[in-house]
């Protein structure tokens, strides 16, 4: 052995302590006796569990070792005793004692003696951990959060009855095939796997969390982590389980989320060992299940599905409105996800056929329309129907009727609501006239408007500018761009944009010349912070999505004739406000030689930093000179706890 090895293993290894930092301050109550104060380097280095739950860096290791060994154990014995060890680990043992097969018991557990809304430290709190990991949508969320659900009898039974009990396909069919046999998982497949994921995403019953996965994969060399973590895994693609453990495998726990009416949304949070088995198959069969739904169902394995899905129904709608006749039909399923018989879907997955008429889903948003109204009522009367036999319950009540004033749902259906002013929400979109659009978007601009208030609470402006930089996809203003385009001057992009730049103005303590706006607005490489502006932006973000949209919707509808899939007025108008904020040679002159969004930002790009050129005095040159230096670039780009060559990197 070498010296300096024998040396290593024989010095005495410092001992492993538990961290427990307590967030839960009973000073927090009141936000005027405590002040928020971001956390120190120091807290951050001594402490890395204070910024996200995970295994100090100092345990992981060792940690890794018996992971992998009850792994291993799992994947060799695969009985009650091995998969215990997992649930044992995390200290939650008592709810191993008479697991059910469903969760149709609930066991009584510590329920919140009240629902409280989180206050500013609290928030400002959950913001820098999401922040520190890279997780800026769910940190800006933080800023607004949602209050939290009271776990009372009341909340429990709700969930109960949104997860009925079902019995297994096999036990209703015995004649079923057998599993297909399937190859076995590689380390390149879950390494992959463990590089989409969240690093915030919560455990299942065993409360396994994202983190830990993450955790173990730099350990394989060495204990062979993903290899047995693998090998559990391809127990439950085949199905070979054992009964006594498949509520841990297969099962998960609920959480609530409140609705906007109070009322429970169950949160399903299965087992990390399925969650990576579902990934992996569906990656691997994603071109097979593809085929398998048809074109129609956008949700599924389709890139930008919802930006499809959104513009089709907006074609659809104009070409009814316009046309003056026809029926557009918004289905609402009643708890389809967890009611929708599982045996059934089996059965329809071989049964191909193609309605005649326009029909498009995004997961469980259906939409039916037809130039004669008797196909739409043909087609929803045969959805109730099924009912009893795929438990696909409607919620007529839900559901939207678009038409004109001459076509009406029919008797039994008139508990429809009938939309004849086609001013309706699809998936989050406003769909319908400018003014209608605008209204809903200021109701979402006034949760921003909180949420930037909220922003500067922070006092920290590497962080806030990090996430102002961010803001366009943190808040999903980009999603609500792609899919409309306001002609008017001062729309909602205009004043999405004024939020940004007073919240700048704050942070940098002094207001700013249009020209200092414009440096703003260019990239950090570029001498300017990296703020993009929503208003430049639309006109190019609407034009790619439309595009790409248009293209895409005759091969989703062959047997749908004379709807202009891309709207003009619309469209013409975002070219037109697109050649305002791009330079001459960049202009879009021809409709059939668009470039694609990568392209068309870079032209707005390239038109702010030509203005901001041309404006520049010799003193603001030298000062330009001075912030586009590697220091200060990276001191932008870095995130709250993310410091080179030092212990800070959690």
């Amino acid at each position: 052995m070498h010296p300096k090895c024998s040396k290593a293993l024989n010095r005495q290894q410092p001992q492993i302590t538990d961290i427990k930092i307590d967030f839960n301050d009973p000073r927090a109550d009141d936000d005027e006796s405590i002040q928020w104060t971001f956390p120190t380097p120091e807290e951050i280095a001594v402490y890395p569990a204070k910024i996200i739950a995970r295994i100090p860096q100092l345990a992981r290791a060792h940690f890794a070792s018996i992971a992998s060994m009850v792994l291993l154990e799992i994947s060799k014995n695969n009985n009650k005793d091995a998969w215990n060890q997992i649930v044992e680990r995390a200290k939650f043992q008592s709810i191993m004692e008479g697991i059910p097969v469903h969760s149709g018991t609930v066991y009584e557990t510590i329920k919140n003696p009240s629902s409280t809304k989180p206050n500013a430290i609290t928030k400002n709190k959950r913001c820098i951990q999401f922040a520190a990991i890279g997780e800026l949508s769910k940190a800006f969320k933080a800023l607004t959060p949602s209050p939290s659900m009271k776990y009372d009898d009341q909340t429990i039974a709700a969930l109960q009855r949104k997860h009925p009990d079902e019995f297994p396909p096999s036990d209703i069919n015995p004649n079923m095939p057998p599993i297909p046999t399937h190859k076995h998982i590689t380390n390149e497949e879950l390494t992959k796997y463990i590089n989409k994921l969240s690093r915030s995403s919560s455990g299942g019953i065993d409360l396994f969390t994202a983190q830990h996965l993450i955790d173990l994969e730099p350990y394989q060399a060495e204990s062979n982590t993903l290899s047995n973590w693998s090998k559990v895994t391809q127990l439950i693609i085949e199905g070979r389980v054992c009964p006594d453990a498949q509520a841990i495998a297969y099962g998960a726990r609920l959480i609530a989320i409140p609705k906007p009416d109070n009322t429970p949304r169950p949160i399903a949070v299965g087992s990390l060992f399925r969650r990576s088995a579902g990934a992996i198959l569906l990656q691997r069969h994603s071109e097979t299940i593809s085929k398998i739904l048809g074109p129609n169902q956008l949700g599924v394995n389709v890139k930008q599905g919802i930006e499809i899905f959104s513009h089709g129904f907006k074609a659809i709608s104009k070409h009814i409105q316009s046309n003056n006749k026809g029926v557009l039909v918004k289905i609402d399923f009643q708890n389809a996800f967890n009611a929708c018989k599982r045996r059934k879907l089996l059965e329809l997955l071989s049964i191909s056929s193609v309605p005649n008429l326009f029909h498009a889903a995004y997961h469980d948003d259906l939409t039916m329309a037809a130039d004669d109204p008797q196909h739409v009522v043909q087609a929803v009367t045969a959805l109730l129907t099924t009912a009893n036999t795929h438990g696909t319950t409607i919620n007529l009540k839900k559901c939207e009727w678009i038409s004109n004033h001459v076509s009406p749902p029919p008797t039994h259906l008139n508990q429809i609501h009938h939309n004849h002013t086609f001013n309706t929400t699809i998936v989050g979109v406003p769909i319908g006239n400018d003014d209608y659009i605008q209204k809903e978007i200021d109701i979402i601009l006034k949760e921003w408007t909180t949420q930037f208030e909220n922003l500067l609470s922070l006092k920290h402006a590497q962080t806030m500018l990090l996430l102002l930089r961010n803001s366009l996809n943190a808040t999903k203003a980009t999603f609500h761009m792609r899919a409309n385009f306001i002609k008017a001057s001062n729309n909602w992009t205009t004043s999405f944009d004024e939020k940004v730049k007073h919240t700048t103005e704050s942070i940098l303590a002094c207001p700013l010349t249009n020209n200092q706006w414009l440096q703003c607005q260019m990239p950090i490489k570029k001498r300017g912070l990296g703020l993009n502006s929503a208003n430049a932006l639309s006109s190019a973000s609407y034009i790619a999505s439309s595009q790409a949209a248009c293209q895409r919707m005759p091969s989703i509808h062959p047997h749908i004739q004379n709807v202009d899939w891309l709207p003009q007025n619309e469209f013409e108008d975002a070219i037109s406000h697109y050649n305002q904020n791009t330079q001459p040679h960049n202009n879009i002159i021809d409709g059939a030689l668009i470039p694609n969004q990568a392209r068309l930002a870079k032209n707005v790009a390239v038109r702010i930093q030509s203005e901001f050129r041309q404006k520049l005095t010799p003193q603001h040159r030298t000062l330009v000179r001075s912030i586009s230096k590697t220091y200060a670039s990276s001191y932008l780009n870095a995130r709250p706890n993310k410091f080179q060559r030092s212990l800070f990197d959690n």
